[in-house]
């Protein structure tokens, strides 16, 4: 759910009698793009991310040493469906992250809360896209990022 103007960084309470301040949506355009991306992956509009239309959830990993959380979204299984969403909650980039996956095969990073392209604030620091083998991925985990992967 947006409240009001929060797609475009507006600041204070919610209500109806103050009008929004357009000129924020294009002062933080990457971040109006950040959650159009999103909006996107949400309504499965490029057709590889069903699992979040679905109504089927697993929370299948909770790391609180490195405060990561990850979970598996899905509506009925399979190639473009499977979504895994996980977040680092933590302060550090965590290079070759190992986590046990659900699904063996590749899963392509569709959605990186990291990137530049939404704030030069940002760092940027890629995520490539990686296979899954004996349920056991490796990859990198960007401080303070949520990653979206979907099932090839």
């Amino acid at each position: 759910m947006l409240l009001q103007g929060q797609e475009f960084v507006m600041y204070g309470n919610f209500n109806d009698w103050e009008g929004l301040d357009w000129e924020n949506a294009e002062k933080y355009k990457g971040i109006v793009d950040a959650y159009t991306d999103l909006i996107s992956l949400r309504r499965n509009l490029k057709g590889w991310s069903a699992g979040l239309t679905g109504r089927s959830i697993n929370v299948f990993h909770i790391d609180d040493a490195n405060k990561v959380v990850a979970y598996h979204r899905w509506q009925n299984g399979g190639h473009h469906d499977d979504v895994i969403v996980i977040i680092n909650f933590g302060e550090h980039t965590i290079t070759d992250y190992k986590m046990g996956f659900p699904i063996n095969g590749k899963w392509k990073v569709r959605f990186n809360s990291n990137e530049k392209q939404y704030s030069h604030d940002f760092a940027g620091t890629d995520v490539k896209d990686f296979e899954v083998k004996d349920n056991t991925g490796f990859f990198t985990l960007p401080a303070s990022t949520a990653i979206i992967l979907s099932h090839e």
